[in-house]
């Protein structure tokens, strides 16, 4: 799938470019230094009672799959850890990803770690640890709301289940995301279908105008029009201080 093959690319040039840093810093739990960032995935509570004799979270393989595909190495982060286990938990690790998936973004086990991770990554690069965090989808909306102070920055879109090119923003090839990325790649994701939409609720350009939480905390890299051709969205962005994305 292209799709597959443009986002290795770019989890490649974010994660393990920018965890290289803390992760010759740091020693692994079996104190040996490891140039291969560990990244851990957030997991979702099991809310099925088919599956839930399986486990009371999960994280889709997908994810574990295409960071391993970009040089990591993955460990899963369970939404119901202590505060002491987290920190234990984060010390130990690279770099964090947010999945996509269905749970609430204020009330959830999914929403309540991954704030926590949002402000120990915080924390940790402005004391110089770089930390980057990588929110796909949903997890993309947690760092939205995370951003603006838990405020709702979402608004209802058509956006599911729709592959789509990226309208690139002015200046996005100047961006810590894209600058090192092959043309072939850019332009593959401007002219063609490759990244896949699962959204029923978006951010979009207008709530960007009006929230200057957002604008000063982030920079626009792409915008996309849903399906109905109504909601304009941002479906690209990279923190202008911080390591996210």
């Amino acid at each position: 799938m292209p799709f597959i093959r443009e986002l290795v690319v770019i989890l490649s040039l974010f994660f393990v470019g920018s965890a290289k840093a803390r992760s010759i810093q740091h020693p692994t739990r079996d104190g040996l230094y490891t140039n291969r960032p560990i990244i851990g995935i957030l997991a979702h509570d099991i809310d099925d009672d088919i599956i839930k004799k399986y486990g009371k979270s999960f994280i889709p393989a997908s994810y574990v799959k295409y960071l391993e595909s970009a040089g990591a190495r993955v460990v899963p982060i369970r939404d119901n850890l202590t505060s002491d286990e987290l920190k234990s938990l984060f010390l130990k690790i690279n770099g964090v990803l947010f999945p996509g998936g269905d749970s609430d973004l204020w009330k959830s086990g999914y929403a309540r770690t991954g704030a926590a991770i949002f402000d120990l990554a915080m924390e940790a690069n402005d004391n110089g640890d770089v930390f980057p965090l990588w929110g796909t989808c949903l997890g993309f909306q947690l760092l939205h709301v995370r951003a603006a102070k838990g405020k709702d920055v979402l608004t209802k879109c058509s956006g599911e289940n729709v592959s789509l090119p990226l309208n690139f923003t002015d200046g996005y090839k100047d961006s810590r995301m894209f600058r090192n990325a092959h043309n072939d790649v850019t332009q593959d994701m401007a002219k063609l279908g490759v990244t896949l939409n699962m959204h029923v609720n978006c951010v979009t350009v207008e709530t960007y105008e009006k929230e200057s939480s957002l604008s000063s905390f982030f920079k626009k890299l792409s915008t996309n029009m849903d399906k109905d051709d109504k909601v304009k969205f941002v479906s690209t962005v990279e923190g202008l201080k911080y390591p996210l994305a």
